[in-house]
């Protein structure tokens, strides 16, 4: 599960990029992230928590790349 911290920043960022872009931008990021309008809009509005292999979806789907760095605990 990921960290509340983790998933709120997640949730913001993508939810600012998103409407910055303005009219339109949740469908074209729905149809080239290959998600579901209903469930990107309910992580935009922070009703459920995407798995990661959504949010890399929707991160490359905004133009984005992304690095994970993996620890140990």
């Amino acid at each position: 599960m990921m960290p509340e911290n983790i998933r709120y920043k997640l949730q913001t960022t993508l939810t600012k990029v998103v409407k910055s872009r303005g009219r339109g931008e949740i469908k074209r990021l729905a149809e080239v992230s290959d998600i579901d309008r209903g469930n990107l809009s309910e992580i935009l509005n922070g009703k459920i928590t995407p798995r990661i292999d959504t949010a890399i979806k929707l991160i490359r789907g905004l133009g984005y790349e992304c690095d994970i760095k993996l620890k140990s605990a």
